[in-house]
């Protein structure tokens, strides 16, 4: 019998390639070296936005609060606490470690779901205008769709840039999705169909940047789109959003009233506005003034000017984040930069065509300038995590400072 061949005394044994089932085990693994400094054009942007968010809810609120409340502050008091503690979420977000946050984000996607379905849930769901989307937890009222948001971006991201996606079979893929589509049925039965197209919006773009065949994503969005227009078809309530926004003036106190009294306002507006706090149609004109239609507010004080320099600011954030999600080291890193940056600036032009009557109601705010404490805390927790994330990102000067390769 031969005995076994041994290796030579001064070559190390070989090594033991690592099994199929300890490969997924192995998932994120952070750059070498301690993370740079954050992005200050995306830190000025964030303060920007949150400061003219707090100026123009006091402007379209001061008339209606002091009338209903007694006190023309009050709707402003509330957003600066709810900035005071976005700012905190901001900060504690920053500090996060980005690379261990997958072994969290599974958990936090159940929590969400079980957040979700307690919006229907009588003495914790609270329903308003024939929408059950808040949850009363102690006193506290938050919307758990606006906590999906990100935690789905999160969610995705982890999957979709895991090194060994590609590996797992569709079955294994398709079960990784299961959560995914739990949220969206879950938001679309409350009914918030705003929310569902926003958070549907952010999962086509993660899975356009991880790759996916354009084959496949054009017939996801086509998908998509069908889904959308059947559902608002056959839902009473949303066909009749969808025929008032085709023609407001047939029931322009009724159906139509909301987008009139909306179109009048930015149209009052001109090229330069009529000055801060000197619109008309918040004066108990136009519904919803300092909530999802405080754009129509912005246009009608500040004009074509005032408007136009709030879409460069949330095309700047889109432009950071893209550029953030490119000049990442890994992809994991890449999807969640553009995946929080497209879950704002999608939110943000859904709200500003609905408001300038481009595309039917839908009810969704905009992002850090409509009144709201839980979304401006959510936003600006997402912002802290963009921010962690641009800590990483290679920048042009170290690319520059890279050695050299020696000469052969």
């Amino acid at each position: 019998m031969s005995t076994p061949s041994m290796p030579p005394p001064n070559q190390p044994p070989l090594q033991a390639l690592p099994s199929e089932e300890s490969q997924p085990r192995r998932r994120y693994r952070a750059p070498a070296g301690p993370p740079g400094h954050v992005d200050f054009p995306l830190l000025n942007i964030i303060l920007i936005l949150v400061v003219i968010g707090l100026v123009s809810v006091f402007s379209a609120s001061a008339h209606v609060a002091q009338t209903q409340m007694g006190d023309a502050l009050h709707f402003v008091k509330r957003q600066t606490f709810g900035a005071a503690l976005g700012l905190v979420a901001m900060l504690l977000a920053l500090r996060v470690d980005v690379y261990k946050l997958p072994q969290w984000i599974k958990p936090l996607m159940y929590l969400t779901i079980v957040l979700l379905a307690c919006t229907h849930l009588p003495g914790i769901g609270v329903t308003a205008k024939g929408s059950s989307r808040w949850v009363n937890l102690f006193g506290f009222v938050f919307q758990p769709s606006e906590i999906a948001k990100p935690i789905l971006v999160l969610y995705l991201s982890s999957i979709l840039g895991h090194p060994y996606y590609a590996r797992y079979p569709l079955k294994q893929r398709l079960e990784m999705l299961a959560p995914v589509g739990a949220i969206l049925g879950l938001v679309l039965f409350q009914p918030d169909l705003g929310s569902t197209i926003a958070i549907g919006g952010a999962v086509v773009v993660l899975y356009f940047v991880a790759g996916l065949p354009y084959w496949k994503f054009i017939s996801l969005v086509s998908g998509a789109a069908v889904s959308v227009f059947i559902l608002s078809w056959t839902t009473s309530y949303q066909k009749a959003r969808i025929t008032s926004w085709l023609d407001p003036w047939s029931d322009p106190q009724g159906t139509g009233y909301h987008l009139i009294q909306s179109m009048i306002a930015i149209g009052s507006g001109g090229f330069m506005g009529n000055g801060f706090g000197q619109s008309i149609q918040k004066l108990f004109y136009l519904p919803e003034q300092h909530t999802d239609f405080i754009f129509a507010v912005i246009s009608e004080e500040f004009g074509f000017l005032g408007v136009l320099t709030l879409l460069g600011i949330f095309v700047w954030l889109a432009q950071r984040g893209v550029t953030i999600g490119f000049r990442s080291p890994t992809p994991y890193l890449k999807l969640m930069a553009i995946g929080l940056s497209s879950m704002v600036v999608s939110q943000a032009f859904i709200n500003l065509a609905v408001v300038s009557g481009t595309i039917p109601t839908t009810g969704i705010t905009l992002p850090f300038i409509s009144f709201g404490s839980s979304s401006l805390i959510v936003n600006m927790a997402a912002m802290g995590l963009l921010l962690n994330v641009s800590r990483y990102m290679i920048r042009p000067s170290q690319s520059a400072a890279a050695p050299a390769a020696p000469p052969a």
